[in-house]
């Protein structure tokens, strides 16, 4: 399953005005922290996905400070893994980290020379990335041994 959190139509609308980009970007993380602030999580998941996505279109467009850009991507893909993290879905925190290094190393190729800004801050998200995939590597392999070990206790026999 791909992130997809707009629809072509406000893709479209925020490459061609990235000041309405960055004001949707604004009013969806006010709404993305008042419901996680709340342990509405499920509800908060589309709000900070559309920051998160938006964000990504300010990080390719040449309007705005690559920096300022590269922050805001940064922090709406915490936000996101965070809020995701929380909803139990681990496989769309994955995604989401593998989507915004991409991003990050397509802004690099698109503009060498924001490539020593970049790199530090992909670097960082790359050892996010590691640390969920660990994550779900262990709660994958506690599972089998439940599982090894239920099935294993399940079928001795009792003595008495």
């Amino acid at each position: 399953m791909e992130l997809n959190f707009l629809c072509v139509n406000h893709k479209k609308l925020f490459r061609d005005c990235p000041k309405q980009a960055f004001t949707c970007c604004l009013n969806t993380l006010e709404r993305w922290r008042k419901l996680f602030s709340r342990d509405s999580w499920a509800e908060a998941v589309p709000y900070i996905g559309c920051a998160w996505e938006t964000a990504q279109i300010m990080t390719m467009s040449d309007q705005m400070e690559t920096s300022t850009s590269v922050d805001w991507l940064l922090y709406t893909t915490r936000g996101l893994a965070e809020t995701l993290k929380k909803t139990g879905r681990l496989d769309l925190c994955i995604e989401a980290y593998q989507l915004t290094i991409k991003c990050l190393k397509d802004k690099a190729e698109k503009d060498p020379a924001s490539e020593q800004l970049i790199e530090p801050k992909a670097s960082q998200i790359s050892d996010e990335l590691l640390r969920i995939e660990a994550l779900v590597d262990w709660e994958n392999s506690a599972t089998a041994q439940r599982v090894i070990f239920g099935a294993q206790t399940a079928a001795r026999p009792s003595v008495h």
